[in-house]
């Protein structure tokens, strides 16, 4: 009686056994079937946010630049005597990008003075903000530009009232540096250019709200 007693003692703590195995089997195929679920809903986790949408007309037109070349003071009289043509055009009038300027000179003569003859306007109506102004440029037919906040005038020997001791655009590239206008409504320019030269060159004008 005792070894059957002792062979059934056996055969429950095999069966016992068995299923404490097949319990954690379990167990590790549900935590397994758990992960591999979380893990097929992370992307929709991940991709799950708000999106709202808002449309917004646009328009785009034309609006007078800050600042502008234009024909100076004593454009019309250097004009008319044929040393100088920039024709105007647009609204407000100016001399528009890309607009040849045509300067002439009088050939055996020692050097001629445009007073005055072409100008920067300042348009940002506005005392708090101002044109910070760049006058760039070469020319094969070099010629000395100066400019002053006041028409600038002529004392016999050279340029009078220039708030510059002149740039001279030559086959190097040459600048006026950063010109401020601030509390300024005009700045006026004056070309000095020798009577014995010919040539073309590229003048650029650039402008900066300050």
């Amino acid at each position: 009686m005792r070894n059957d007693d002792n062979t059934k003692k056996s055969i429950y703590y095999k069966v016992v056994s068995l299923f404490s195995r097949c319990n954690k089997i379990m167990k590790i195929k549900r935590i397994y079937a758990l992960v591999f679920a979380l893990l097929l809903l992370l992307p929709v986790l991940v991709s799950a946010t708000v999106v709202i949408s808002y449309t917004y007309p646009t328009s785009i037109t034309s609006k007078a630049p800050i600042a502008y070349l234009t024909q100076g003071e004593n454009y019309q009289t250097a004009n008319a005597l044929g040393f100088i043509y920039a024709p105007e055009s647009g609204n407000p009038s100016n001399i528009i990008n890309d607009q040849t300027i045509y300067i002439n000179t009088t050939a055996g003569a020692g050097t001629v003075y445009l007073l005055n003859v072409l100008e920067i306007v300042n348009n940002t109506g506005n005392n708090n903000i101002y044109p910070i102004v760049w006058i760039n440029g070469t020319s094969s037919a070099s010629f000395t530009l100066y400019w002053a906040s006041s028409p600038m005038g002529f004392n016999g020997a050279s340029v009078t009232g220039a708030a510059n001791t002149g740039v001279t655009y030559g086959s190097t590239a040459a600048s006026s540096g950063a010109i401020s206008m601030s509390g300024e409504h005009y700045l006026y320019l004056t070309i000095v250019i020798s009577g014995s030269v010919s040539g073309s060159g590229t003048l650029t004008v650039q402008y900066k709200a300050a």
